[in-house]
């Protein structure tokens, strides 16, 4: 077989077809029964680990266990995986040339096959039988399990018997250091190049590995909202930041630039073990949906997980994540492992990574810091290295930021003007302001509610103790995405990306030719059996004045001919191959919408309720016309740029909505209601069992995001109703006001609105935010069983649960009348939901109707929105826009 020649712009993830018998299943370590798991629902936020709903837990636990979630019918092994990736331009021919030259220079040895205890001398002699077929092994064992270009292979994988007498003399013996790992990363990928750019063309170097500054602290810029403790081992970062000069030994590498070390300048992430190398792959992937927060533009990411003589190369994208691994023992996967480095280091992201509309530019971001003190620990390394420079630990910073660090001791502003030996200065983002009240000491501690002063819409919190250090203001060399299909980009508005699932990012851009009109456009990776509902809900509701946003048209426009899959773009499996293997495709997909307000930038309570009514209509509305939404939650509902506005609210994110068919009973009377959802409910009892054994029947008939999600939807065997969907804007109503501490100022309101409500790069979480109380949580946390319990309790108990949350809500907010008003609102609707309470005082859970719910919020609209009642509040209205008597307007 000859493979192909690369075409200049030719892609390198899309082929004709993939070797299939390459591939398969893997289970992680300790998931066995994981392919099987029915409760891995990606449009759920409680294992999504991303956007979570303001009032949820942010911690590292929560991120933690999202590659376990994610793993079920998403993860494949696959022994094809690099040539893959990096075939159509780095092709077996090529690297084959590339491991004969190595192998002639020492680079990699070849053991006496006959006299083991002997090296074969590899000095060039290129006629050696031995070292002839050694390199024809590699090459046919590369060959065998590489993907599928051109006229099948007369030897499958079972048939070449793969040599295992390679040895790479400088690969770091146990334990494997990062430092070194790097340097013979560095050194090997530096010779591969200069042997194979003789047959390239317009190729060049672009990146190379380097280790992080410190070991100690996570890298800035990783996770914006969530800050989790990020500290990978090895990063590939782009040779624009090194240093030009090298180190003693001759390497080119040089010290890297500290300003890229962040999330957004990586392009690949690892981690490094002496022994357990499983537990570095699930690090890795960790690092992995890191990298996608920080970068959520990329349609895919990459990793390593390194351990003695082995490397494991893993690939994530919205459908899952392929797995291969490189024994650098063996022929096989040394040729691999040489078409790895080739790849990594010489190809373009447009080429690579990348969505090809998304254009990126290089910003310096400012960062808030802290310079905190902490003892010296004997790990510590001085400086930051993808060099071989010796690496004795010192007295001196150790941070990515360490000139800075040292500036600092010695300035006005800061308490600790001199310091001993045995302490040293660390810089860290001040989005990671330390939880204990021992702040020099506990480095690792870091609180999740209390996030950075440098947001515009964020105030500075109340006394945090630390007493040892200073804050100052750092800059990162960030890359940040400036155009999308052909608008300017104002920043991100929302950003849900994990690895696996829909990966929901929403930009606020400018409307062309319109300097301040604004769009949302949002990205979503669809199951394409799904991808056209969407677009028939836009198309029905273009035109129309109602509560429901529509799609704008010239980015449909733009959008039809750049169709990305996962699998038949990304992956290059053929239809019948991914539909064989079970596998879910996922299509890209984008729409634009006239920007809204989202809930967050509420400006009152009254603001709020009138937008949750304007949703619930939309909801109304779109259900008599045969669409039913299934995944209603407060971050789906946004609210009106102005309070002149004819709707205050609306309904948007139609990724999971399917065609209704109204037959009467839906919003007829009670009676009807519930005798059709039993009806319904009996007729699914039967096959639930066959179901639990299929995730994607299970996923499309629980859907929604858990704290929303109505008690029939967890029961799971359920086919969603329009009542679900009313019972979803009732947990709305009632977990509103336990996510916030109060409204925005004025002032930070009007900054948001001239912003399009954009998220601003390391601003950490708003501080408004608020963290559910305990008997909330449970909404959120645990099983499906046990949420549905939790729910079942609050209808059972009606009244201990208002007195619950009237008491909690009283020690949160100053205006003690306004939150009695809105405890009033929450009984009326919660009374629309529950029977009379029987003998034993239980009520019991029944559904109610849209008109139900929307009579509730008309009638407290009516009391306590009037004049008369506003006139006795204070303080309970920060709308900055005024009507024409000059009084702010509700």
């Amino acid at each position: 077989m000859t493979t192909a020649t690369p075409t200049a712009g030719a892609s390198t993830a899309t082929y004709l077809r993939r070797n299939i018998k390459c591939i398969s299943w893997w289970h992680r370590r300790n998931d066995p029964a994981g392919s099987l798991r029915s409760d891995a629902q990606s449009t759920s936020m409680k294992l999504s680990g991303s956007n979570r709903t303001p009032g949820e837990r942010h911690t590292t636990g929560a991120v933690d266990d999202v590659p376990v979630h994610q793993s079920p019918r998403g993860q494949l092994f696959s022994r094809d995986l690099v040539d893959n990736v990096f075939g159509a331009i780095i092709t077996t021919d090529l690297a084959r040339i590339v491991l004969e030259g190595l192998v002639k220079s020492g680079t990699v040895n070849l053991d006496n096959v006959e006299r083991p205890h002997k090296r074969r001398k590899c000095d060039g002699a290129s006629g050696s039988n031995l070292f002839a077929a050694s390199i024809t092994n590699a090459f046919d064992v590369a060959r065998a399990r590489a993907c599928i270009r051109s006229p099948p292979l007369e030897k499958q994988p079972g048939d070449v018997r793969e040599e295992k007498s390679w040895r790479w003399p400088t690969f770091p013996r146990k334990p494997v250091d990062e430092y070194l790992l790097v340097d013979f990363l560095n050194l090997v990928m530096e010779e591969c190049i200069c042997i194979a750019l003789p047959h390239l063309h317009n190729h060049t170097q672009l990146f190379r590995f380097a280790a992080p500054t410190n070991k100690h602290h996570a890298f800035p810029l990783s996770y914006e909202a969530d800050d989790q403790d990020l500290r990978p081992d090895v990063v590939l970062l782009p040779i624009t930041s090194f240093n030009d000069k090298g180190d003693k030994k001759g390497t080119r590498c040089g010290t890297v630039n500290e300003k890229y070390l962040n999330f957004t300048a990586i392009r690949l992430i690892g981690e490094s073990k002496s022994k357990y190398h499983a537990d570095g792959v699930t690090q890795a992937i960790r690092y992995m949906r890191g990298t996608k927060r920080a970068q959520p533009w990329l349609r895919y990411v990459l990793g390593l997980a390194i351990s003695y003589h082995k490397i494991s190369f893993i690939r994530g994208d919205p459908a899952g994540t392929e797995y291969t691994d490189l024994n650098l023992n063996t022929s096989g996967g040394s040729l691999e492992f040489v078409q790895l480095l080739l790849g990594l280091g010489l190809l373009h992201d447009k080429e690579l990574l990348t969505n090809p509309n998304t254009d990126l530019v290089e910003k310096e971001v400012k960062v808030k810091a802290s310079a905190i003190r902490e003892p010296l620990t004997s790990r510590s390394r001085a400086t930051s290295h993808a060099s071989t420079e010796p690496r004795a630990s010192t007295s001196s910073c150790s941070t990515p930021l360490s000139s800075l660090s040292r500036s600092i001791q010695r300035s006005p502003f800061s308490n600790n003007y001199s310091r001993s030996s045995s302490e040293r200065n660390y810089l860290v983002p001040s989005s990671r302001v330390l939880r204990s009240s021992n702040a020099s000491t506990s480095p690792k501690k870091r609180s999740y509610d209390q996030i950075d002063d440098g947001h515009p819409f964020v105030r500075p919190l109340a006394a945090v103790s630390q007493p040892e250090s200073s804050t100052i203001e750092v800059t990162m060399r960030a890359r940040i995405p400036a155009k999308v299909y052909g608008y300017d980009i104002e920043g991100i508005i929302s950003n849900a990306c994990s690895i696996r699932g829909r990966n929901t990012l929403v930009y606020a851009v400018r409307k062309p030719g319109k300097l301040k009109a604004f769009l949302a456009l949002k990205l979503s990776w669809q199951l394409a059996r799904r991808t056209g509902i969407e677009k028939e809900v836009y198309d029905l509701i273009k035109g129309k004045s109602i509560n429901v946003l529509a799609s704008d048209d010239v980015l449909q426009g733009r959008f039809s001919s750049t169709r990305d899959s996962t699998l038949e773009k990304i992956r290059g499996f053929t239809k019948e191959q991914y539909t064989s293997l079970g596998l879910e495709e996922r299509i890209l997909n984008a729409s634009a919408v006239d920007l809204k307000r989202p809930v967050r930038f509420f400006w009152s309570i009254h603001d709020f309720v009138m937008g949750v009514r304007g949703a619930l209509l939309g909801h109304q509305w779109l259900v008599g016309q045969g669409f039913l939404h299934r995944d209603i939650s407060e971050n789906n509902i946004v609210l009106a740029l102005r309070p002149t506005e004819p709707q205050r609210g609306y309904l948007i994110d139609f990724d999971m909505a399917v065609h209704y068919k109204e037959d009467g009973g839906a919003q007829g009377d009670q009676a009807t209601l519930e005798a059709r959802i039993e009806a319904i409910r009996q007729e699914i009892k039967k096959g639930v069992e066959e179901q639990k054994l299929d995730h994607d029947k299970c996923a499309e008939r629980r859907t929604g995001t858990t704290p929303y999600m109505s008690l029939n939807v967890l029961t799971g065997g359920h086919i969603h109703c329009p009542a679900d969907d009313v019972e979803s804007f009732l947990y709305v109503l009632l977990l509103f006001p336990f996510s916030y501490r109060h409204s925005l100022e004025r002032e930070e309101l009007i900054l948001a609105d001239e912003r399009g409500f954009a998220h601003i790069i390391a601003s950490g979480r708003p501080v408004h935010l608020a963290q559910w109380p305990a008997f909330l949580l449970a909404f959120s946390e645990g099983t499906f069983s046990s949420i549905e319990g939790a729910k079942r309790n609050m209808f059972a108990r009606p009244l201990k649960f208002l007195r619950d949350a009237h008491r909690e809500l009283m020690m949160r907010f100053a205006n003690k009348e306004l939150i009695t008003a809105y405890n009033v609102l929450l009984f009326d609707a919660l009374a629309k939901f529950i029977t009379v309470p029987d003998e034993q005082g239980q009520a019991q859970h029944r559904s109610a109707t849209h008109d139900e719910l929307v009579g509730a919020l008309d009638e407290w609209l009516k009391e306590y929105l009037s004049d008369e009642y506003l006139e006795k509040l204070s303080d309970y209205n920060k709308c900055p826009f005024k009507d024409a008597q000059g009084r702010y307007m509700v």
